[in-house]
């Protein structure tokens, strides 16, 4: 009985160089993956704990040209337009933290970018009857500043009563932005 030697007839040599190609195929494929989620959990992250200041959600009451004349917590600027925006002192609600606001990709509509918030159960039927009560208001009192530390993160339109605890805030959002807004959301 022979076993061969590691010279002899029992040894295939070409099969060296292909296990090291398969090994590093494997490994890139391993290092592409960790590094996809990775980014997919800086976009997604959740809000687990408290906020440092509660978030805002507060319809616009009016709009007006220029830097607000006086700081309060009923006027807050719009760095886009350059507007002062007088939010409504009898309506909105504060939020302690969300159950989750993420970065996500629209790929089935193709509107791109946009950001989804969900809320913990007990402020997610206020936030409903908030956008229900936003919803039937003139512009700009349809509008629902969001806003954090003082700091208007961002004013979409309410076009609805919206129910379940889960928004999709959407525009022109670039990936950064999106991911940008979804993190300031998180506190």
């Amino acid at each position: 009985m022979s076993y061969g030697t590691a010279d002899g007839p029992g040894r295939d040599r070409s099969s060296g160089p292909v296990l090291i190609v398969v090994a590093l195929v494997v490994l890139g494929c391993l290092l592409s993956f960790l590094a996809l989620r990775s980014a997919d959990a800086r976009s997604t992250a959740t809000a687990g704990g408290t906020m440092s200041e509660p978030l805002r959600f507060v319809p616009v009451a009016s709009r007006s040209e220029g830097r607000c004349p006086e700081t309060s917590p009923y006027t807050v600027e719009s760095p886009e337009s350059g507007q002062c925006l007088t939010l409504a002192t009898d309506d909105g609600l504060e939020v302690e933290r969300l159950r989750a606001a993420e970065a996500v990709f629209d790929s089935e509509y193709g509107n791109g970018w946009l950001v989804r918030i969900a809320f913990l159960a007990e402020d997610a039927e206020l936030f409903g009857d908030l956008t229900a009560r936003a919803a039937a208001r003139q512009p700009p009192g349809n509008q629902l500043a969001i806003v954090h530390g003082g700091e208007l993160l961002t004013m979409p339109t309410v076009g609805g009563r919206i129910d379940g605890g889960k928004v999709e805030i959407s525009g022109t959002f670039t990936q950064r932005e999106a991911e940008d807004l979804a993190e300031q959301l998180r506190g």
